[in-house]
């Protein structure tokens, strides 16, 4: 399978390399550090690809460093926005649920639910003070997000063919992005999310979707249990929520009056920025699973 996997990422970046160059010659890219965006993608698939294929321990050591650092940089936004999370419990919390998830696998599948009812419940103690309240409930957010939504990645990892798993789910979310954009950036168009993301469009949006769906065609390899028509109603819940993802996580960041969380990855911003899509896709993915396959 990695042999396949390599082959397909090989086009797949000679292929955007090709674009790339394209649309430079045309004019429709102007600004030449999309290279710098191109080369960066390299380490951002190979820091989950690589692990993953390693093995589930190796994952899920990767996904614990995502998961503390999007926790670091979600904390201040949440701040700025009027937050006041537990900084300690947020950290712990979500970290801790991706460790547990290393020797429970099914854990997040159960847990995501439980705690996003007890956040809707707590948010609504009358007993309680509002500042305590408010509190509580970004603590237990963060903990849900980042930290529980990835922890259904270490899940897949250490399902029979796990790797295969992962590799369909980050591979599709990643895709999804990054032809949202490559097209998006292009051909411009209506932005009907102007407030919460104003370079999205909805020929990006569309074309990164459709780009996915057909990605999932060749990637079958990867997940044999799934037919074809599986695979597909796979990437487009794949692809629908990657952009949901996306505008999540844009949201928190208008309501903190930040572009981007940090800016530790050149052209990208902050690791948050990076795998926001992944953050709710795995869940998704593991409940497509869950309903179909296993």
């Amino acid at each position: 399978m990695a042999r396949r996997l390599l082959g397909l990422l090989a086009a797949l970046f000679l292929a955007v390399a090709a674009w790339i160059a394209l649309q430079l010659r045309r004019g429709r890219y102007r600004d030449r550090r999309i290279w710098t965006a191109y080369g960066v993608e390299f380490g951002i698939l190979a820091a989950v690809l690589v692990p993953a294929w390693l093995g589930a321990p190796w994952l899920a050591a990767a996904a614990l460093a995502i998961a503390a650092a999007s926790t670091w940089e979600l904390l201040p936004a949440l701040e700025a926005a009027g937050k006041r999370p537990v900084r300690s419990a947020a950290i712990a919390g979500g970290c801790g649920a991706v460790l547990a998830t290393a020797w429970l696998p099914a854990l997040p599948l159960f847990a995501l639910p439980a705690l996003a009812a007890v956040l809707l419940a707590t948010r609504n103690l009358a007993f309680a003070p509002a500042f305590a309240r408010g509190r509580a409930a970004a603590t237990l957010f963060c903990i849900l997000y980042p930290g529980l939504c990835l922890a259904h990645l270490v899940g897949l990892a250490q399902l029979p063919g796990g790797f295969g798993y992962v590799v369909f789910c980050y591979g599709l979310a990643e895709a999804n992005d990054v032809f949202a954009f490559l097209i998006g950036s292009a051909y411009g168009g209506r932005r009907p999310w102007t407030e919460l993301s104003p370079n999205k469009t909805v020929v990006g949006s569309v074309g990164g979707a459709a780009a996915t769906i057909l990605l999932a065609i060749p990637l079958g390899f990867a997940v044999p249990a799934l037919g074809l028509g599986e695979r597909l109603v796979a990437a487009l819940l794949l692809a629908v929520g990657g952009q949901a993802g996306d505008l999540f996580a844009s949201h928190i960041k208008r309501r903190a009056g930040i572009k981007d969380f940090s800016a530790v990855i050149p052209t990208q911003g902050g690791v948050l920025d990076v795998y926001d899509s992944l953050l709710l896709v795995s869940p998704l993915f593991a409940y497509y699973l869950r309903a179909t396959v296993i």
